[in-house]
């Protein structure tokens, strides 16, 4: 695409770099150059208002009310759960983060490969199953709390009610998994369950997509900003430029 002055519209040639046109003479770069800041202005005005309406319900999600600031407290029940017996023995209960330890403890002392090989097939399967559905139980959290910003809106609603049927889907999987792993594990003398912080830790998936249907159909308020374009308020801004555009 050539460059042409602004004034008379002479196309220029590459070699013609001066500020000033060859044929009238004005300064390219200066010419109506408030005019053109102030279309710069409006234009960025105008972006901004566009995506305010974004931003109040984003903030609405979270702190709209006093239910909403309660879903924020039921996206850390999950992560209470990581302290929770997640498998029990009549001498012992094992949690995530006593699960983790030994397996750091393991893996400094280049024991975790032969111990992960020397284990039976199914349960290595079982095992590395259990470690990816709770890895992605604990993402699903995670970016479920991100959703919840869209959950204003009924497309955003839509799609978190997605994600609470996915994360259910992956939680209960993961405790069935957690149940045969804890059937296969074969110990003298020892017998393995299901611990109650993995019920916990389902029933805290089921009440964050029960908190999100009650939300729902409860509605949150949303307080919209008042923007404005050239001083002037965005609606009223922007019904002008169509009405001059359809004119």
């Amino acid at each position: 695409m050539k460059a042409t002055c602004p004034k008379c519209g002479r196309a220029l040639r590459v070699w013609e770099w001066r500020q000033d046109c060859p044929q009238c003479g004005i300064n390219m770069i200066g010419y109506d150059l408030q005019n053109s800041l102030q279309r710069d202005a409006d234009r960025a005005e105008t972006e901004f208002a566009m995506v305010q309406p974004y931003i109040d319900r984003a903030k609405a999600s979270y702190i709209g009310s006093k239910a909403a600031i309660g879903r924020i407290v039921c996206h850390l029940l999950p992560f209470g759960m990581l302290f929770l017996p997640l498998c029990v023995t009549e001498r012992f209960s094992m949690q995530i983060v006593s699960v983790i330890r030994m397996i750091i403890t393991l893996a400094e002392k280049e024991l975790l490969l032969p111990e992960l090989l020397g284990m039976p097939k199914q349960q290595l399967v079982l095992a590395g199953a259990l470690a990816a559905g709770t890895v992605l139980s604990i993402l699903m959290v995670l970016l479920h709390l991100g959703f919840t910003a869209g959950s204003c809106s009924e497309k955003g609603r839509r799609r978190l009610f997605t994600l609470d049927a996915i994360m259910l889907l992956i939680a209960g999987a993961t405790v069935v998994c957690l149940h045969l792993f804890c059937k296969a594990v074969s110990d003298p003398g020892m017998t393995y369950s299901v611990g109650i912080g993995a019920f916990a830790a389902l029933g805290s998936y089921a009440a964050l997509t029960v908190y999100d249907i009650a939300l729902a159909r409860i509605g949150i308020p949303v307080q919209y900003t008042q923007t404005y374009i050239a001083g002037i308020p965005a609606e009223e801004f922007l019904q002008q430029q169509e009405a001059v555009a359809f004119s």
